[in-house]
């Protein structure tokens, strides 16, 4: 059987597809199809039409990925316990919170769940009536709706309650949670996912410490609301994570938060990359003690980062090999080469200098301080134009390990 015929993936093409034209693609690769791409499902065809052909006819299937359209909830859920192979399930199309835990609960044979259109809406508290524990599910992303099917905010403000106590007891097993846009009520209790290493959130609101499993490596935050003083987020946030390795702190506009050491102090013996995007970063002035794990560091659109900085980061972080220093919009900017140059000699002198050095639309480095650089035997990314490097999408640094 030719590997063409188990993955079908209709995405790209340039004509809608008809009902007739999907049929005989899943008849073509007679019963072994595992993988199906759909598109524009509902809107150049009836949904439940398309559906009931997919779950009837491709019993292998274990990838299903609905791109846009509707992806019509009342039939997918009627069909999700027939698809007994099913691992993977991707929906583009926006669908209540409601349907999601319905769709956990009776697909037990999941283990990656992404829905990237996730919205608010009147809770039936119909679902997670099996007292079924999802053991397989190992990756579950929920992204917030960017528009509304009901409700006056874009956030999931009942979420909170929800997740702790209905779908974090029935899932022991997972290892990576993503959710976006989580809302005004305060953060759920990680601490009930107790083999969680990734945990990615959007925030609106940031009171008290986060609860988090002492199985968590890897954290990523963005904070959609400024931070304020006295809410009790100032002290040790992480507290509960000593032995996080990868931390990245975002905020959606400049200005809106202040990162200061004592935040992150816990995990000053275990993180190796810590990456800060739209942030004052005076967590690196209140450094007054070393911080000898840290490995890679990055600032994004930081624009307060200065060369007393550098001087600060050269000292106190001792064994710093990789170095990424982002803008994507035009700021005046207050570091020059005499604090990258800093930070590259006092590496020098230890003999655990930098590694690798990325620079981009930093207009106040000039091509000396970058030449000197790769004759210290650093490599050097350099580009003038951050254009093409947005707040929020920029990836976080290589892992330097």
């Amino acid at each position: 059987m030719p590997q063409l015929w188990r993955h079908l993936d209709f995405s790209g093409a340039r004509k809608p597809i008809s009902l007739r034209g999907i049929r005989s693609s899943i008849e073509r690769s007679k019963g072994q199809l595992s993988q199906l791409t759909l598109s524009k499902v509902g809107v150049q065809l009836r949904g439940p039409d398309v559906l009931g052909l997919v779950f009837a006819k491709c019993k292998n299937l274990e990838k299903l990925h609905l791109k846009d359209g509707d992806c019509y909830p009342e039939t997918l859920r009627t069909l999700l316990p027939s698809a007994k192979h099913l691992k993977s399930l991707h929906v583009g199309p926006a669908v209540y919170l409601d349907y999601v835990m319905e769709f956990l609960e009776n697909s037990p044979s999941l283990a990656y769940v992404e829905f990237e259109s996730v919205t608010a809406g009147p809770s039936s508290g119909e679902y997670f009536n099996k007292d079924q524990a999802m053991l397989n599910l190992r990756v579950l992303v929920l992204q917030g709706s960017d528009r509304l099917i009901s409700g006056p905010t874009h956030f999931l403000n009942f979420e909170t309650k929800r997740l702790k106590d209905k779908l974090f007891p029935r899932t022991p097993n997972l290892l990576e949670l993503t959710i976006q846009k989580l809302g005004e009520q305060g953060l759920p209790d990680f601490g009930r996912l107790p083999k969680l290493r990734k945990l990615t959130f959007e925030i609106g609101k940031a009171t008290g410490a986060l609860l988090a499993p002492p199985s968590l490596h890897e954290l990523n935050i963005t904070f959609a609301r400024p931070i304020i003083s006295g809410s009790g987020f100032e002290h040790d946030f992480l507290r509960a994570c000593p032995h996080l390795l990868d931390l990245s702190v975002t905020f959606w506009n400049y200005g809106y938060g202040i990162m200061r050491a004592d935040l992150i102090k816990s995990t000053r013996d275990s993180l190796q990359s810590l990456r800060l995007c739209n942030t004052i970063p005076e967590l690196v002035v209140d450094m007054t003690e070393s911080w000898t794990s840290l490995k890679a560091l990055s600032f994004v659109n930081c624009f307060e980062l200065a060369d007393e900085h550098l001087e600060i980061i050269a000292a106190k972080c001792p064994n710093l090999v990789g170095l990424d220093i982002i803008f994507s919009q035009r700021y005046s900017q207050k570091f020059t080469g005499v604090g990258l140059k800093a930070v590259i000699a006092k590496g020098n002198k230890t003999g655990k200098g930098l590694l690798s050095l990325m620079l981009t639309g930093c207009e106040a480095i000039g091509s000396d301080a970058v030449d000197w650089a790769r004759s210290q035997g650093v490599h050097v990314a350099f580009s003038r134009d951050g254009t093409d490097r947005t707040d929020n999408s920029a990836k976080p640094w290589r892992r330097i390990r």
